[in-house]
């Protein structure tokens, strides 16, 4: 079986649901052009017929000619290139990165103030074209620039940190309530191995994500997922430890549900090093119980029907019978939940970076801007743009989970 696409046609129902679609779509077109909507590089440069994308080529370095004729490689960030004049530049429709410093509007410049352009005669009315059009931060930095690349964290943290929860919540929960206490059979090497990759998870996952990426850091705490699911493929005879895997997973997930989810987040993360990655794992392994508790209770009333006992009769393997049969059949509720975890981590990220614990200072986020304009009240528009985003992107993921709920 497999989720039909008639389950999610009711995206044509109300004008309200229709807008909330539309709305989640803007927002991720623009955390798709986040480097093309906002950024202190020009997106194409031609001088002397040689024409380079220095926003777009990833590269700090750009080619000038010098007045000896000889071409230089530049640091592009040491040039104001809203006043470069040599040849044909194409900025981009926000000429500024999230964390520029402009001393010249910095300590919150008002979208209705006077802003000013520091020039070599002295300092200017900023032209119509370089204003900043939702004002600056403390330290000058553009307020439009800094929530354009922000939408790009808030969806990536929120996406990957649900997406972790659902594979370790949807696989414990389809084990538990599949094998129970009686019926999940291992060989005791694999065990071992299986406790040996949690443990090695726990600590390159955890303690020192910053050394391997995020990628690494992710895939690190996939390794007992997969010897989880190897495990299912090698049982056999020799396979002689009973194993209450239904008591272990409801004894963990009793843990996690009855602290409250944002304790563990400050928790783990005021005590190592801020990264993306840090935060996407402290959500993500916080999340997962709510996943399990619905996984497990489908599993448990589907496990019986008569479609799972004549794929067993069939010989077919457990992991098959798990993926391929079971998951299928509340696919659709767990999109809703995942809807839901995606809103509640965007949130977290937050939070965490308000309170000083979430991301890098160098990195900013909508959390970090509202952090931000805690410092001087009178900069309203600091903690107004930041938190309307913030309402609107959960405003309409919250729909999506009440839409695919419906």
């Amino acid at each position: 079986m497999s989720i039909r696409l008639s389950e999610f046609t009711v995206f044509k129902g109300s004008k309200h649901q229709r807008r909330a679609f539309r709305m989640l779509g803007v927002f991720i077109l623009v955390a798709l052009l986040a480097p093309v909507l906002a950024n202190r590089n020009p997106l194409m440069l031609r001088i002397d017929g040689k024409t380079s994308f220095p926003a777009l080529s990833g590269n700090p370095y750009v080619e000038l000619p010098q007045e000896n004729g000889e071409w230089k490689a530049v640091l592009a960030a040491d040039i104001d290139w809203r006043t470069f004049q040599r040849g044909f530049t194409l900025l981009a429709p926000i000429p500024y990165a999230p964390a520029d410093l402009d001393p010249a509007n910095a300590n919150f410049q008002s979208p209705f103030s006077k802003q000013f352009l520091a020039s070599d005669t002295g300092s200017i009315e900023l032209p119509l074209r370089y204003r900043h059009w939702l004002g600056t931060t403390r330290t000058g930095g553009d307020l439009l620039s800094a929530l354009i690349h922000g939408t790009r964290y808030a969806l990536l943290i929120g996406f990957l940190a649900a997406l972790l929860s659902a594979l370790i919540g949807i696989t414990l929960g389809l084990f538990a309530g599949y094998f129970g206490d009686r019926h999940f059979l291992v060989h005791p090497g694999s065990f071992i191995l299986i406790l040996a990759l949690f443990f090695i998870a726990w600590f390159e996952g955890s303690f020192i994500p910053g050394r391997y990426g995020l990628q690494a850091s992710l895939g690190w705490w996939l390794l007992p997922l997969i010897g989880m699911l190897l495990t299912l493929r090698v049982r056999g005879k020799k396979a002689t430890l009973r194993l209450p895997i239904d008591t272990m997973v409801r004894a963990v997930m009793s843990v996690f549900l009855a602290v409250p989810r944002l304790v563990w987040i400050i928790l783990i993360g005021a005590t190592l090093t801020p990264s993306v990655s840090l935060v996407i794992l402290t959500i993500g392994l916080t999340g997962w119980a709510e996943f399990t508790q619905l996984t497990r209770a489908e599993t448990l009333r589907l496990r019986g029907s008569g479609f799972a006992e004549n794929a067993r009769a069939a010989g077919l393997r457990d992991v098959r019978i798990l993926f391929r049969h079971l998951l299928p059949n509340f696919g659709s509720l767990l999109v809703l939940i995942f809807f839901y975890h995606m809103a509640g981590a965007i949130l977290a990220e937050s939070a965490l970076s308000f309170l000083g614990a979430g991301v890098p200072h160098d990195i900013v986020t909508w959390g970090s801007l509202l952090q931000e304009g805690r410092q001087d009240l009178q900069a309203w528009w600091v903690l107004v743009f930041p938190g309307c985003c913030l309402f609107l992107l959960l405003n309409s993921l919250q729909s999506m989970r009440r839409t695919t709920g419906s």
